[in-house]
């Protein structure tokens, strides 16, 4: 497989995208030779393409991608470098960054430029006492022993690594909220943050992240027992998310409400659905968003479980039910005075046929500040390199057996993971890849599974050089 690693160096059009010629080299074979596009029978050496890039003719990419035929690699306006569809660039919701265009930087009369370009870098080299990178981990997906986790920590490690910082220190556990997550990462209150960012609409607007997967639905919880309720409209698919939690709140009494934690994609669900049903009442009296944790919101359901129910995102449904029982119990006698109960009623809820979908799919991954390029490009790195670590796939594979890698957490926590492949191919980490997969291949048929070394050596030769 040819990879692209240069593109030419040319200024952008004003109002279009447009195509990039580009420089390609084959898999694995760092130093040449190099051709111009995929014209395979004209080799150029290594010198060669340095010289170009010394006399400003090309610009080399951070890492070698791969370009598949449907796609292009395009320019926009901004002088940013896309791998897009080769038909509709713009419209690609798959299409992922490869290059940034030069840094917009808004700079004061005695403000150094590097000082406004790598604002993250900054704040971890000029801590208080030392250098450090504050990380938030709330445990969204599979809690402290999780594969993800296992991940997330090398992450981490390669960013300290990267940077020459040998301290790391974790944000104390619900100080950051969803609600205040994006502010205190503009604000450079913590640097890193372990949980998937699910990139809404409004939120889009402030922060970028690092894609892994997408979020195409929510959940549903409520107490089977009740018949406070209809429970049809909650269950029944044919309907839309808004139909389902309108039409349960249109027949029911004003006396049941819906519980949701505030600035989640399933708050943005719950509140689009009474904006187009013309219910806007309903916002704030019968749909309450104020809730900021699972803890606090499984304490809310658990004081009337007749008649509340919860729509939320499926990694807070997940940490709702790993509240032990003793931890709720205390929780209520904590708060009694306001909740009104000192004990759980143990009411069965279940959120089984209940999955309602979002109305359009959603992007996950790793926040950012969208003007620091260079922290995004530093967390692509550290991402891409812990991914196809031989060390990290023994402990936190990203695909594997069912159930025993991260893409399965992430599965559970309602996250539809992109593949192994297509990661590896977006953070420009293909040859690692394949590093990874000759050494699958080899442990397979060591322990005499030939089925599934043949499987890996047809897809080893997809990236081979024919």
């Amino acid at each position: 497989m040819l990879l692209v690693t240069h593109y030419s160096s040319q200024p952008p059009e004003k109002d279009r995208w447009v195509v990039v010629p580009f420089i390609s080299r084959y898999a694995g074979k760092a130093d040449g030779p190099f051709f111009y596009g995929f014209e395979s029978s004209r080799p150029y050496s290594r010198e060669h393409i340095a010289g170009l890039v010394a006399a400003g003719k090309l610009k080399e990419l951070p890492r070698p991608f791969p370009l598949p035929d449907e796609q292009d690699l395009w320019m926009t306006p901004d002088g940013d470098v896309y791998i897009a569809s080769a038909k509709d660039p713009i419209g690609d919701s798959q299409r992922f960054l490869v290059q940034d265009g030069p840094k917009r930087i808004y700079e004061g009369p005695e403000t150094k430029r590097h000082e406004l370009s790598m604002p993250v870098r900054r704040a971890i080299l000029e801590r208080d006492t030392q250098p450090e990178l504050i990380y938030s981990d709330e445990e969204y997906v599979g809690g402290s022993e999780s594969r993800y986790s296992i991940l997330t920590q090398s992450i981490i490690a390669n960013l300290c690594r990267s940077l020459g910082v040998a301290e790391s220190s974790r944000e104390a556990k619900g100080a950051i909220t969803p609600e205040n997550l994006s502010t205190y990462l503009l604000e450079n209150s913590y640097d890193f943050c372990c949980d998937p960012y699910f990139k809404t609409g409004p939120r889009s607007r402030h922060v970028d992240i690092i894609q892994f997967g997408w979020v195409k639905s929510i959940a549903c919880i409520a107490n089977s027992a009740s018949k406070a309720y209809r429970h049809d409209f909650l269950k029944n698919p044919n309907l839309t998310t808004g139909e389902r939690i309108v039409n349960t709140l249109d027949t029911s009494g004003e006396e049941i409400l819906i519980g949701t934690i505030g600035e989640t994609v399933a708050a943005l669900e719950a509140h689009r659905a009474v904006l187009q049903a013309k219910r806007r009442s309903y916002g704030g009296k019968r749909i309450l968003t104020r809730f900021k944790s699972a803890l606090e919101l499984r304490g809310w359901l658990e004081v009337d479980p007749l008649r509340r129910i919860v729509i939320c995102d499926h990694c807070v449904k997940n940490q709702m039910w790993r509240i032990s029982k003793d931890e709720l119990n205390d929780y209520l006698k904590r708060h009694s005075d306001e909740l009104k109960s000192p004990t759980a009623k143990d009411a069965q809820f279940t959120s089984e046929d209940r999955e309602m979908k979002c109305e359009a799919p959603i992007p996950v991954g790793f926040i950012y500040p969208p003007e620091d390029k260079d922290w995004q490009a530093e967390i692509t790195k550290a991402f891409g390199s812990a991914l196809v670590s031989k060390t990290e796939w023994k402990d936190a594979p990203w695909e594997g057996k069912p159930d025993e890698d991260v893409s399965s957490e992430l599965r559970d926590a309602g996250i539809e993971p992109f593949s192994l492949e297509n990661l590896a191919q977006r953070l420009g980490v293909v040859e690692g890849y394949v590093e990874l997969l000759k050494s699958q291949c080899q442990e397979a048929m060591r322990n005499d599974a030939d089925a599934v070394a043949n499987q890996l050596r047809e897809k080893i030769k997809q990236y081979s050089v024919t």
